[in-house]
This record gives structure tokens, C-alpha cells and sequence, in this order.
């Protein structure tokens, strides 16, 4: 959010700045459609990786060591990590 700020503030400062800010503003919300978009996949692959899981009593500490075993729930954090 501090970027575009700046980009807004730096927009204002320069002679073409309704072409730059419209720019700025497509950059803004084309990431942020990306942003949810990998969310929605996070959330997706995550749901299936422990619906996949056996039973487990609540708050089980092997069911996170399990998680970490299943390429698709690694997957996931990593597609969190790029949304983020």
C-alpha cells in the first residue's frame, strides 16, 4: 500500500501524470485480483490436503507433521507465499 502512495505522490509531481496514475491504479488492481486468486487456490488445496487426512483428535500436533508430509499441502503455502 506504501508503494502506491508514493507512486500516487511521485504521479502528482511529474507533467504526465494522468497517464502514469492510471497506470499505477491497472498495476494496483491487476495484483491485488492476483493476490486473491492465489489465496483462493491456497485455500482450495489446503482444504483437500486435510480433508484427505485421517481422524485425528482436536488440536493433534501429528496432524500438522502429517501435512508436511503431502506435496499438495506444501504446494499450497507455497502458492500462499506468492499471493502474500
Amino acid at each position: 500500500m506504501l508503494h502506491l502512495v508514493r507512486a500516487v505522490a511521485a504521479c502528482r509531481s511529474s507533467r504526465g501524470a494522468p497517464r502514469t496514475l492510471e497506470r499505477v491504479i491497472w498495476l494496483a488492481t491487476l495484483l491485488a485480483i492476483a493476490a486473491g486468486a492465489a489465496f483462493a487456490v491456497t485455500a482450495a488445496l489446503q482444504h483437500r490436503a486435510a480433508a484427505a487426512e485421517a481422524e485425528h483428535p482436536v488440536a493433534d500436533p501429528r496432524l500438522l507433521l502429517r501435512l508436511l508430509r503431502r506435496p499438495m499441502w506444501l504446494a499450497s503455502n507455497l502458492t500462499d507465499f506468492v499471493g502474500a
